[in-house]
């Protein structure tokens, strides 16, 4: 195809040429729905690195159980875990971060210290963030930059609210598909899927 296109420059006149060359098809294979839910937990996991598949079944077989609407008990689940709610509040881009902050006791949960990331919030519970003397100056220097090129990332979820001069979060309602962000096509059924009974 290249050799023809090259002649067809090099003689090229007034008078259109007509070479009849038939382009190689390139073949894009399908995903199916498993490899389509395989990829959105890969990336699931990639983002709130931490929540393994073992974890993601584990949580798939208890909403299975639920008799109403087993896809917003496992939505709940996930967002109402303590490192996915400090993520949303911005400060740190990765949960690992969050997560050591929360092993060295810097997390408390309605005044008490919670050591485990996966604890799991309720409505109407707050959550503080002490953030130590040696990670503040950082922490501090990156928001303002973030903020300053509108680089937040992370759109602030609807049923929580934050406040930056605490660094308090209180959850006051569940969430829902439409109010939680995340950056790719994230379905929740796509769980169901990739971990049948």
């Amino acid at each position: 195809y290249k050799v023809y296109q090259k002649i067809f420059r090099r003689y090229r006149s007034k008078r259109a040429l007509r070479i009849n060359v038939r382009k190689p098809r390139i073949y894009v294979k399908r995903k199916t729905s498993y490899g389509k839910a395989l990829e959105i937990k890969e990336k699931f996991t990639y983002l709130l690195a931490g929540i393994h598949s073992n974890k993601l079944k584990k949580y798939v077989h208890i909403c299975r159980t639920k008799i109403y609407s087993p896809l917003r008990s496992l939505l709940k689940i996930l967002e109402s875990r303590l490192d996915v709610i400090l993520y949303r509040i911005n400060l740190v881009q990765s949960p690992k971060t969050l997560r050591g902050l929360a092993s060295l006791g810097y997390v408390s949960v309605n005044g008490a210290q919670k050591f485990r990331p996966s604890f799991s919030i309720k409505v109407n519970n707050y959550v503080d963030l002490g953030i130590p003397a040696w990670l503040y100056p950082k922490l501090k220097s990156q928001f303002k930059e973030r903020v300053k090129k509108k680089l937040i990332f992370k759109p602030q979820t609807s049923y929580s609210e934050i406040s930056y001069k605490l660094f308090r979060l209180i959850k006051f309602s569940e969430p829902t598909e439409k109010n939680v962000f995340y950056p790719f096509n994230f379905k929740v059924y796509y769980f169901f899927r990739l971990y049948p009974r």
